[in-house]
């Protein structure tokens, strides 16, 4: 789980390569399976996984109104734990959201 503000450009040319260092972490060679995709709707970003952190106020109740996404998600954008990374990027403030549910 991370978070860090950039230039759109950067935020966006990030999304390919954190699901390229994530992929190549777990010895993958795919990664065309998640492509950077324009969200097609607000969503609200997963809670952190309670068991190692309770609260974690920069994230918690994070909504993202534009942006893009990547990872193993729907096509709206919403998280599914599954095992797989998932990188959104906020385009109004600039910011990159990534969660591993590894």
């Amino acid at each position: 789980m991370l978070r860090f503000d950039a230039s759109l450009e950067d935020c966006l040319a990030t999304i390919q390569q954190a699901i390229r260092w994530q992929q190549t972490r777990l010895g993958q060679k795919n990664f065309s399976t998640y492509p950077t995709r324009p969200m097609t709707s607000q969503i609200y970003l997963p809670a952190a996984d309670q068991q190692f952190l309770s609260h974690v106020p920069w994230w918690d109740g994070t909504r993202i109104t534009h942006g893009f996404s990547a990872g193993a998600e729907t096509g709206a954008g919403e998280p599914i734990n599954g095992g797989e990374p998932n990188v959104w990027v906020d385009s109004d403030l600039g910011r990159v959201y990534y969660y591993d549910w590894n």
